[in-house]
């Protein structure tokens, strides 16, 4: 009988233990001031828990939440792709971060604005360098470059982003505020146009939840790829990117614009309301 207490009290201790393995507490990142936010942002990643990044970024309602929760599934999944390609191809890897530590990320900015001196017709293979270059190591940049990035007092409860010196995003800014919780990175919304594009309603809030699930999951067949061997080098990974995206982003976009012209109908036949003359 002895024996078989020990061996229940045993048994039971195994169950409570691998519970309590199972049940470990999240690490938590501070976000106790504007420095913290951008060192707990490295730290995520250095941690290989991109998927938290969207933790630091503030939500002004549930379904900003849940759309920043999908967003960082997406940005996990992104995490695993980088991994599987410094994997796969070391060299080629290196290489790409050897010439965007050269020209100290000028060659990123010309894609993404077309300068250059390349020609519009060149416009689908500067998509797919650029691809390449954030599909392969997204994150590769803000641990390289954590040194330089900084923050900039605007007023008691907020922070400018500096990047080696200068201020992210000018004349407008990239933000970091003090909330009840703490401090958070702030969506850009005073950006030109950033609230004709950023979601308001249900159907708005969908619309992004199923672009950014489409990301997480175009990533996630990309990373079965490499892993499998079907995609063999770092130029194939850019052209995949195009081929699993450039039609869903299209599609979205379209029925984004669908959606945006008949909210402005709508208000536009609304009736407008006068006030009785007393």
């Amino acid at each position: 009988m002895k024996m078989l207490r020990a061996g229940m009290v045993l048994m039971w201790g195994l169950i409570v233990g691998l519970l309590a393995g199972c049940s470990k507490a999240p690490r938590e990142y501070s976000r106790s001031s504007p420095e913290n936010v951008l060192e707990s942002a490295v730290l995520m990643v250095e941690n290989k828990e991109a998927t938290r990044l969207s933790e630091l970024v503030y939500a002004e309602n549930v379904q900003m939440r849940s759309l920043l929760n999908q967003v960082g599934l997406a940005l996990g999944a992104m995490e695993e792709l980088s991994r599987a390609v410094a994997e796969k191809f070391p060299e080629e890897l290196a290489a790409m971060r050897a010439q965007i530590e050269a020209d100290g990320g000028q060659s990123i900015v010309e894609q993404l604005t077309g300068r250059g001196g390349r020609a519009a017709a060149d416009a689908g293979e500067r998509f797919r360098e650029l691809a390449k270059r954030i599909f392969a190591d997204p994150y590769g940049w803000l641990s390289q470059h954590r040194d330089k990035l900084d923050v900039i007092y605007v007023a008691d409860d907020s922070y400018g982003v500096m990047y080696d010196g200068e201020v992210l995003l000018q004349p407008w800014g990239l933000l970091i505020q003090q909330k009840e919780d703490g401090w958070y990175l702030m969506l850009p919304t005073n950006l030109p146009g950033a609230r004709q594009i950023l979601p308001d309603t249900e159907d708005e809030y969908m619309l992004w939840g199923s672009l950014f699930k489409t990301l997480e999951n175009g990533v996630r067949d990309m990373t079965g790829d490499v892993r499998g061997g079907r995609t063999t080098s770092m130029n194939q990974l850019g052209q995949s990117a195009v081929e699993k995206f450039a039609i869903p982003a299209v599609m979205v976009m379209y029925a984004w614009g669908k959606h945006r012209e008949a909210m402005q109908e709508a208000a536009r036949n609304q009736p407008v309301q006068t006030q009785p003359v007393p």
